[in-house]
């Protein structure tokens, strides 16, 4: 994704971690979740950025027991 700063969506990605949830993130540009930090989100979160171009297309993949789903979204 391009940035992660919504504070709700970030509140409930530390709750999936706290909960066990594997969350693996790749922000291009600012990223406001604060990964390795514990009793928050110390079990799995994590986030790098990466130098894809701004055209790139975003990929969202989401698996709940075995039921995968992707997202196709625009870079903007």
């Amino acid at each position: 994704m391009n940035s992660l700063l919504e504070p709700r969506i970030i509140e409930e990605l530390y709750a999936a971690s706290a909960a066990g949830v594997r969350i693996d993130l790749i922000v291009r540009g600012v990223c406001a979740l604060k990964p390795g930090i514990a009793g928050l989100s110390e079990i799995s979160a994590c986030a790098r950025s990466s130098a894809a171009s701004p055209r790139a297309s975003r990929v969202f993949y989401f698996q709940n027991g075995g039921s995968d789903e992707v997202y196709l979204a625009s870079a903007d």
